[in-house]
């Protein structure tokens, strides 16, 4: 992905990295904040040799169950990474603990 926009629920961010891990993240929100926080996303690794396909998830009580407890969380790979806001220069550096 070469610039920085809102992505789109099930899409796979760097999916032209065939050979790259794949990522599941899942944003719990509302629908306003999955917009601009999958924007977030698709900065902070769109120079990473990784891919990520992004799920995003509106309901609440679906994000109570995966251990959210902030308006809005971050899941990678089934684990709560973030909870609460989060700025890509920590999506990134999470993201490179992984690599």
């Amino acid at each position: 992905m070469s610039s920085c926009a809102p992505a789109k629920n099930g899409e796979i961010l760097n999916k032209e990295l065939l050979s790259s891990p794949l990522f599941v993240c899942v944003i719990y929100a509302d629908k306003i904040a999955l917009a601009k926080l999958s924007k977030r996303l698709s900065c902070a690794i769109k120079t990473l040799p990784l891919r990520v396909k992004l799920i995003f998830e509106s309901d609440t009580k679906k994000a109570i169950e995966a251990g959210a407890t902030k308006e809005c969380a971050l899941e990678i790979d089934g684990k709560i990474v973030f909870d609460g806001e989060f700025r890509a220069e920590d999506i990134e550096e999470i993201f490179k603990g992984l690599l």
